[in-house]
């Protein structure tokens, strides 16, 4: 029992049955003694492939997407992690497409991004997971998701942790600059002439106002009002201090009640020189009368009353 060899099938000389065409060929006519030639580039061919283009899906079909098929390719190639081809009939992994920015291509094969990074997460060119280890939101940045870079906080907004969709904004009595610095740690406090101010929330560090000497200021003030006078025996004498130092304290022979600016101060019924018949020591916040027997006239400042004589 015998008889000619049918397409898809070839029959070498000799041959006791037919072959069934070899994987990544094809055999287009009966009677062959060896396959017609290779499977077409773009195309694949299984076993029985009659035609060099099949799409019977049975012995063989064109390229599908996420993939590349080589002259004589028996199987389709897939593109590797982190790239997608969105075309069939490709016929070389070249064509493979590295996955784009803002996106993320798992496993093998991709036909095309299976979607956008994560909130919280950036994605650079090329990434096979959502949430990419490598990739977390940084301190003093937000990422909403589908961005290939953090974004940095705007002025007037922080954020102290990593993996943030969202910037904080600055509070009240901080600024947050990020022009030359990132204000990532904590918003920062700016104590400038003695006082720190900011309106209102959002603050950039264009909006200080200026405070003169003679008062002190704590962590987190809001407006000038909130700056405290120099206390009683005590002058502040720089811009910017936080507390009141003994270097400080009101010279000999003056007094100062509130507000003082120099340790010598001319500054009316606040701060002044000791008046006659008083006395004034180191830190006077207010003077004291001579004692009966005594009196002061004010021509050496700074000496106690003297007897008279």
């Amino acid at each position: 029992m015998g008889g000619p060899c049918y397409p898809g099938f070839y029959c070498p000389e000799g041959s006791a049955k037919k072959i069934k065409c070899d994987p990544g060929t094809y055999c287009q006519t009966a009677t062959l003694s060896a396959p017609t030639g290779n499977c077409s580039a773009g195309y694949y061919c299984t076993l029985e492939a009659s035609s060099f283009m099949p799409t019977d899906n049975t012995t063989g079909n064109i390229c599908p997407m996420g993939h590349s098929c080589p002259e004589g390719s028996s199987t389709p190639t897939v593109c590797e992690t982190g790239y997608f081809l969105n075309v069939t009939g490709s016929d070389d992994n070249s064509d493979c497409i590295i996955c784009t920015v803002g996106k993320y291509c798992p496993g093998t094969g991709n036909p095309e991004p299976a979607g956008t990074c994560d909130p919280g997460y950036y994605c650079p060119i090329g990434q096979n997971d959502s949430a990419p280890a490598d990739y977390n939101c940084p301190a003093g940045h937000y990422c909403p998701g589908d961005t290939d870079d953090p974004i940095q906080c705007e002025n007037g907004y922080y954020q102290t942790l990593t993996t943030q969709t969202t910037c904080d904004i600055c509070h009240a009595g901080y600024y947050c600059d990020n022009t030359a610095n990132i204000a990532f740690a904590t918003p920062h406090l700016h104590v400038w002439r003695g006082i720190t101010v900011q309106p209102e929330q959002g603050s950039t560090m264009n909006s200080h106002v200026l405070k003169e000497h003679s008062t002190i200021s704590q962590v987190g003030l809001e407006q000038e009002s909130d700056c405290t006078l120099c206390l009683g025996g005590y002058a502040c004498p720089v811009t910017g201090m936080t507390q009141m130092l003994d270097i400080h304290k009101c010279a000999a022979g003056y007094f100062c009640q509130q507000g003082a600016n120099t340790t010598t101060p001319d500054q009316g019924s606040d701060a002044n020189i000791c008046p006659d018949g008083k006395y004034c020591p180191l830190g006077t916040t207010d003077p004291i009368s001579c004692p009966m027997g005594t009196y002061s006239n004010n021509t050496v400042p700074g000496l106690p009353c003297r007897t008279i004589l």
